[in-house]
């Protein structure tokens, strides 16, 4: 349970509540300020998929995962693209 008041509980839903998880992504991200807001939001969607939105939330992963490319390695962003096709089946 973390330490805030304010989050023990949640506005619309329950994906986050305490009893379903060690630690809440706010949490993480708190206790983890080196992160930026694009690899906060990977880990975001990675944690909530099976209790939200599934797929789509995986789908942002890799959206998020891109834009973090191109803000870090803009020169190697169409490699890391290339990359990530291959790893789909042919």
């Amino acid at each position: 349970m973390s330490s805030n008041p304010a989050l023990n509980t949640m506005v619309g839903g329950s994906h986050y509540q305490p009893d379903n998880k060690a630690i809440q992504p706010l949490d993480f991200y708190h206790a983890n300020p080196q992160l930026n807001f694009q690899q906060t939001n990977m880990i975001k969607y990675a944690f909530r998929h099976k209790e939200k939105n599934g797929i789509q939330d995986l789908l942002k992963v890799v959206h998020y995962a891109l834009i973090e490319v191109g803000f870090e390695y803009p020169e190697q962003y169409d490699e890391f693209v290339s990359k990530v096709k291959g790893l789909l089946p042919q």
